[in-house]
């Protein structure tokens, strides 16, 4: 049984993987993961300055909406604009956590302010009467040169 362990394996991980797995099998006790990811939303973000553009994911669902807040608010930069291009569906809890975590930007002396060119998502910003709180910008260059 030496040995087997790194039979079509070539990382420490997989060495460890293996471990843990003849562990649970000995003991019968399942592993607990306490790696936290260290991007858990995974967008992709571009920093000008001081002035962070993230781009939003194709879905923000309701379930999504506290940690898309968090890391709206947890990033270097308290300057933060949001590209909602990509957004295909926002929810509600959506639309809230942009007021919240904007809230939570001015108190720590920044903003939050949006760039899209998504005629649906403009609307929606419409309609609920969030580009009344939020200011939308056409482009995320204006949305960034507004912070100057």
């Amino acid at each position: 049984m030496t040995g087997d362990w790194n039979r079509g394996h070539s990382s420490k991980n997989a060495a460890i993987d293996y471990l843990v797995n003849r562990f649970q099998i000995i003991t019968g006790q399942k592993r607990v993961h306490t790696r936290q990811p260290t991007n858990p939303m995974n967008l992709p973000t571009e920093i000008f300055g001081n002035v962070v553009v993230i781009h939003s994911p194709e879905e923000l669902a309701a379930d999504q909406s506290e940690a898309f807040q968090n890391y709206l608010t947890s990033q270097e930069r308290q300057n933060v604009v949001l590209d909602l291009d990509n957004s295909e569906s926002i929810a509600s809890e959506g639309l809230a956590a942009l007021l919240d975590a904007q809230t939570k930007l001015r108190e720590l002396t920044g903003d939050l302010k949006i760039a899209t060119t998504n005629s649906v998502n403009r609307k929606i910003l419409e309609i609920t009467r969030l580009d009344e709180h939020l200011e939308v910008f056409e482009s995320v260059i204006d949305a960034v040169k507004s912070f100057r």
